[in-house]
């Protein structure tokens, strides 16, 4: 059961006695103390974002993305190949075949609208977007 049918009580149109203090104990509590409820995802208030979030998102994968354009560019000829990106753990894999710029704004587009609403710590955005990148640019 969930918490808004519990504990559910029937009260029939026609019954002289209710359960009227179970009924307000349920909802208020019992004497002296109030009653608890327990934090959820729709009680507990969202940190808000910081007022710079969207531009950090934005400009961060677009530097990745020209770190991949320029790499392209200049090892032309040669199919895939790892990118070492400063500040990243991991490398960025980049298939056999290139990646046409159409097909990179795609990949960033959806990565921008996947964690529009999801605030992301700034450190974490360029290795999330590397993981994202790997794993759909095959």
């Amino acid at each position: 059961m969930t918490r808004w049918d519990s504990p559910l009580f029937t009260v029939l149109y026609d019954d002289e006695k209710p359960p009227l203090e179970e009924i307000w104990d349920a909802m208020v509590g019992s004497e002296g103390s109030a009653k608890v409820v327990k934090p959820n995802q729709a009680t507990v208030l969202k940190p808000a974002p910081e007022s710079d979030y969207l531009y950090e998102l934005d400009r961060t994968t677009q530097e990745v993305l020209t770190m991949v354009v320029t790499w392209q560019k200049d090892h032309q000829g040669e199919g895939g190949g790892d990118i070492r990106v400063p500040d990243v753990e991991q490398s960025m894999e980049l298939p056999a075949s290139l990646m046409s710029l159409p097909q990179l704004q795609r990949i960033r587009r959806q990565f921008i609208s996947n964690n529009r609403q999801h605030v992301l710590a700034k450190s974490r955005i360029k290795g999330l977007f590397i993981d994202y990148l790997n794993h759909n640019a095959q």
